[in-house]
Parts: C-alpha cells; sequence; structure tokens
C-alpha cells in the first residue's frame, strides 16, 4: 500500500512539475505579466455556461519588501475567503483592503487565492442540440448523433460616458455610441476523433495532436459573439470546454492616421477642383454672355450681307442700263465730233462773208462820203439833181444787189427810190437829204465797226468750236476709259454678288450654329455644376464625412486602448500595477461513475500545485 503511494505521489508530482509551466505559459501567452501584481481570475463554469464558482489567484511580486519585516503591502478586492498558497500566513482584510506583512512573501513573491461572489464581465451561454433538438449539456453524455453547440458571449463592460474628438472643421463632438472595454476571448473546445467525426467550425482553428483535435476561436465580443461547432458523436463524451479573456487593445488593420493624411491630401485635391469647376462654371457664364453677343452680331451680319448681296443684285441688275448709257455717250460725243468739222467750216465761211461786208461798208462809206459831197453840190447845183439822183439809185440798187440782208442798203434803196417821188420838191428836202447823208454816213461807220466786232466774235467762236472740238476728242477719250473701267466694274460686281451670295449661304447657318455652341456650352456649363454639386463636392462630403469617421476612430481607438490599459483588475481598480486575465472551465461531460471514498491512510495535505489543479474541482 505504501508503496502505491508512493509511487502515486512520485507521479503526480511529475505531472505536477510539467503541468505548472503548461499553466502559466498558457495565461502568459495572452497577456503580459507586471512586476507588481497578476491576477488570474479561474471561473468554473456550468455545462450551460452559467458561473458556478469564482476564485482569483493573485500573483505579488515586490522584490525588496521581504528586508523589512516591519513592512505591509496593501492589496484591494472583496473576498469571501483568503488564504495564502505558499504559506499559512492569514492577512489582514479591511473592507476591500488585504494587507500583507512581508513575511508573507517568499523571494519577493506571494501567491494567494480568494474566492469572491463579484461578476465576471462577461455573460456566456452554451446551448447543444442533438440531431436538431435542443438538449441539456449532462444528458448528451453517452449518445451518439449530430452535436452541434452554440455559444454566445456577451461583453458586460458597457461605457456610459461619451468620447470627444474634433470635426474635419474643428468642431467638437461627441460619440454616443455603446462601446464596451475590449476583451479579447479565446475559446477552445476538444474533440476526440475517435469518438467525433465531420467536425465543421467556421472562423475556428483545429489543431490535431494525436487522437484530440483542438478546436480554437478568438474574437472581440463587441458587445457579443457568436461560436457554433457542428459534429458527428458516438457514445459522446466532452472535455470541458476552456474559455480565456484577457483585456486586449483590439488590433485594427487600418491605420487611421495615414488614411486622415492620404484623405486629407485627397481633399486638398478635391478643394482646388471645386475651385477649378467653379471657375470654369465662371468662365462658361461668361462665354456664353460672349456667344450671345457672337449670335447677335453674326444675326446682323448676315443681316448686313444679304442688304449688301441685294444691293449688288440691284446693282449687277442695271449693269445692261448702265452699259447702254456709256455707249449712247459714246455715240453722242462721236457725233459731235464729226459735226464739229462743219461747223468749224460754218463759222470760216462766216468770217469770210464778213470780211466780204467789211469791204462793202468801205465802198458805202465812200459811197456815203461823196454822196454828202454831191448833196453839197446839188445844193450849189440844184440842176443836176435829176442826174445825181439817177446816180444814187444805181448805187442803191447795186449796193441792195450786192448784200440783200443788208437793211443799210435797203434803206438806201428806199430812200432813192422816194427822191424819185420827191424830185419835185427837192427844194424842200434839200436839208433834210443832207442831214440824212450824214446820218447814213455815220450809221455805215457804226454798221462796220458792229460787223468788225462780230467778224471777231465769230473768229473767237471758230476758236472756242475748235477748243470744244479738241475737248471733246478728250471726253471721248476718257469716256472710252471710263467705260472700260465700268466694264471692269461692272465685272468685279457680279463676281462680288457671286461670292457675297455664296458667303451669304455659307454663314447664314452661322446664329444657328452658334446659338448649338451656346446650347453646348451651357450644357457643359451645367453639367460641370452637376459634377461640382453631385460629384465633387458630393466626393468631398464624403471624404469629410470619412475624414470625421477617421477621427472618430482615433478618438475610439484611443478610448478603447485605454479602456484595455486600464481594466488592470477585476477585484477592485484600486489595484493600479496589475494584470487581469480571466481562466473559464466548463464541466466535462461524461458518464456517471460512483467515486471511490479515499482511506484515512491514502488522505494527505494539498500541496500548492495541487491547489491549482483543484480550481477546477468542484
Amino acid at each position: 500500500m505504501k508503496n502505491n503511494k508512493f509511487k502515486k505521489n512520485v507521479l503526480f508530482k511529475i505531472i505536477i512539475i510539467f503541468l505548472i509551466p503548461l499553466v502559466f505559459l498558457f495565461t502568459a501567452g495572452f497577456t503580459k505579466f507586471p512586476e507588481a501584481k497578476n491576477e488570474t481570475v479561474y471561473v468554473n463554469l456550468n455545462t450551460d455556461g452559467t458561473v458556478r464558482k469564482v476564485i482569483t489567484v493573485n500573483w505579488l511580486s515586490v522584490s525588496g519588501l521581504s528586508d523589512n519585516e516591519e513592512a505591509d503591502y496593501i492589496d484591494y478586492g472583496e473576498y469571501s475567503e483568503l488564504k495564502s498558497m505558499i504559506n499559512g500566513y492569514e492577512p489582514i482584510a479591511d473592507e476591500n483592503k488585504i494587507i500583507w506583512g512581508a513575511n508573507a512573501f517568499e523571494s519577493g513573491n506571494l501567491f494567494y487565492q480568494g474566492a469572491t461572489e463579484k461578476e465576471i464581465p462577461l455573460n456566456i451561454k452554451i446551448r447543444y442540440f442533438l440531431d436538431g433538438r435542443e438538449i441539456a449539456g449532462k444528458d448528451i453524455a453517452g449518445k451518439s448523433g449530430n452535436l452541434k453547440i452554440e455559444i454566445n458571449i456577451k461583453n458586460k463592460l458597457k461605457q456610459k460616458e461619451n468620447v470627444a474628438y474634433s470635426d474635419y472643421y474643428g468642431n467638437k463632438k461627441a460619440i454616443g455610441e455603446e462601446r464596451y472595454t475590449p476583451l479579447m476571448v479565446q475559446l477552445s473546445i476538444k474533440a476526440d476523433v475517435t469518438r467525433f467525426s465531420d467536425i465543421r467550425a467556421e472562423g475556428a482553428t483545429k489543431v490535431l495532436s494525436g487522437k484530440i483535435m483542438n478546436i480554437s476561436f478568438a474574437d472581440f465580443p463587441f458587445p457579443e459573439s457568436d461560436f457554433t461547432v457542428d459534429m458527428y458523436g458516438e457514445d459522446i463524451r466532452l472535455e470541458p470546454i476552456s474559455i480565456i479573456a484577457i483585456p486586449s487593445e483590439i488590433p485594427i488593420a487600418a491605420d487611421f492616421d495615414e488614411n486622415k493624411e492620404n484623405l486629407q491630401e485627397f481633399d486638398s485635391g478635391l478643394i482646388e477642383m471645386s475651385d477649378g469647376s467653379e471657375d470654369i462654371i465662371e468662365g462658361s457664364g461668361k462665354l456664353h454672355n460672349g456667344l450671345s453677343e457672337l449670335k447677335k452680331g453674326s444675326s446682323d451680319l448676315v443681316s448686313a450681307i444679304s442688304e449688301i448681296n441685294h444691293g449688288l443684285y440691284v446693282l449687277s441688275g442695271s449693269n445692261n442700263d448702265i452699259n447702254r448709257g456709256f455707249e449712247e455717250i459714246n455715240n453722242g460725243l462721236n457725233e459731235f465730233n464729226e459735226k464739229g468739222g462743219d461747223m468749224i467750216n460754218a463759222a470760216q465761211q462766216l468770217t469770210s462773208n464778213l470780211e466780204s461786208i467789211v469791204s462793202g461798208l468801205d465802198q458805202s462809206a465812200g459811197g456815203a462820203s461823196n454822196l454828202s459831197q454831191g448833196l453839197d453840190s446839188l445844193t450849189n447845183a440844184t440842176g443836176q439833181l435829176k442826174d445825181v439822183h439817177t446816180n444814187l439809185l444805181g448805187i442803191a440798187q447795186g449796193l441792195a444787189a450786192s448784200d440783200p440782208a443788208n437793211p443799210t442798203y435797203q434803206q438806201l434803196l428806199a430812200i432813192a427810190s422816194g427822191e424819185m417821188e420827191a424830185i419835185n420838191s427837192i427844194q424842200g428836202g434839200m436839208q433834210q437829204m443832207s442831214g440824212g447823208m450824214r446820218d447814213l454816213s455815220g450809221g455805215i461807220n457804226s454798221l462796220k465797226s458792229g460787223v468788225n466786232e462780230y467778224k471777231g466774235g465769230m473768229e473767237q467762236f471758230s476758236s472756242n468750236i475748235i477748243l470744244m472740238i479738241q475737248s471733246f476728242d478728250i471726253l471721248a477719250s476718257g469716256q472710252s476709259q471710263l467705260f472700260s473701267a465700268w466694264k471692269g466694274y461692272a465685272g468685279a460686281v457680279s463676281e462680288l454678288f457671286n461670292g457675297t451670295n455664296q458667303l451669304y449661304s455659307e454663314i447664314s447657318p452661322l446664329p444657328e450654329d452658334i446659338g448649338k455652341i451656346i446650347n453646348g456650352n451651357l450644357e457643359i456649363k451645367e453639367g460641370m455644376q452637376k459634377i461640382k454639386d453631385e460629384g465633387i463636392d458630393e466626393i468631398r462630403r464624403q471624404v469629410i464625412e470619412n475624414i470625421n469617421k477617421i477621427n472618430e476612430g482615433i478618438a475610439l481607438e484611443a478610448e478603447l486602448k485605454k479602456l484595455s490599459d486600464d481594466y488592470n483588475s477585476f477585484m477592485d481598480a484600486e489595484n493600479k500595477s496589475s494584470q487581469v486575465q480571466f481562466i473559464m472551465q466548463t464541466d466535462e461531460i461524461k458518464k456517471e461513475t460512483i467515486p471511490v471514498s479515499k482511506t484515512l491512510e491514502e488522505k494527505e495535505e494539498e500541496t500548492f500545485w495541487q491547489r491549482f489543479l483543484n480550481l477546477f474541482r468542484k
């Protein structure tokens, strides 16, 4: 019996030696061990996840404290029972203060445990389904069928205070959404592959070690997480479900600061795009005004070209009339030139005739002088009157015959004839006759003077006719040149009419085309306004909204980090230099066996390591 007992003790100690490091490695993998204190909260769970027992194991590390035997170390927490795990030292409990003396420490370390009624920060609910029907966990032991395990874990560390942050414009904002102190939860279910098959667990990591498959989940309940395992089991037996929870900062894949900087740069570009679009819109407005003026000007231009074209049409239509006018003028000038020679000849002939008249007048003047002398003699020799009268009548008849158109000659002839009738009264009219002869002599001289002047005028007229003929020759030549120039002008007018007609045809659609450009520009302006309002400004609004979300995320990330850093003690917030982790485990599900009572010889005092193992025992 003693040998068996010895063997059992040796085997137990060997197991403890290997198991204890594994326990600390298991817990250390999810937390940092501070130099001052570490709380490991062991929670016994029923198969449905309800809490049956909570024991907190405290590891205090206070190097140098044992050197002063009078020193005390104060820890905080409310426990229903306390005991040291390395010696029999009992602390002094004063409400939430637990005072340990220096003698309680060994090599600066103290392990003590205490039971507590304090609620853990997680609510755990475990449900079992066999072949689709919910069943109590304790009732599935030894059964076979499709087993489904649903585990729901809720975080109860809900925070109430708002989180402040500054938005894009620097305004103070507050996050009023629910948030929780982040707890990282690792859940582990062991399945014997000789009992279970077709194991399905979405989101889990499955590691097979020997015949045991370790199905592990990890998540941050915020506020809750669900885990599901489906498998087929025969003669079902389940090892305890293990759950570890550690306050931990939530790993965020996004780099908020970098994303914020990128968005701010993007926002700067959007601001420039928005300003540029406003410039385009403003420029489109100015272009619209300019195009409207251009359209009006083009309409005026089309109207002006239409009027010019109409004028050219009328002018071109009158070319024939103008040509005929030029031809008639040329014909008249040519005819005048032809008649000019006859006029010159007639003038020269008239001048020659005037010279004969002057010569006759000279003779008449001499005759008159002689007649005057004869009258004087007649006065002295009345007897010879008849003879003188006969001579005078002959002279008068000769003069009248030489120039029938000369009134003087006719008058002379009439006088001579009258004298024939008055021959009997010669005595009475001798004096009158003498006076008449003197008048006749003066009249002949006056007539001679007039004929000479008329002759000079005719000579001048003849010279002017010659100059005029020469001038008309020059005029005819100029008229010919003008007519040739007119023909060229008329041809140019005709070509100009054709050109303006073609120009009118080409530019007449211009106002309508400019109107289309105006409409297109208006559509561009409206499109740019729409791009600005619904595109650039909307994107910028979303960018600003995202920057605000990032600012919110940065503030929330900092707050969650602070919450995880500040949650360093389950037992009491006064434990400032503490770290905490929760190790929870359900009961094993197996067929009940009848326990064998130990004999008095087999009973022995529990060791420190056995106490660790018994933390999860009923």
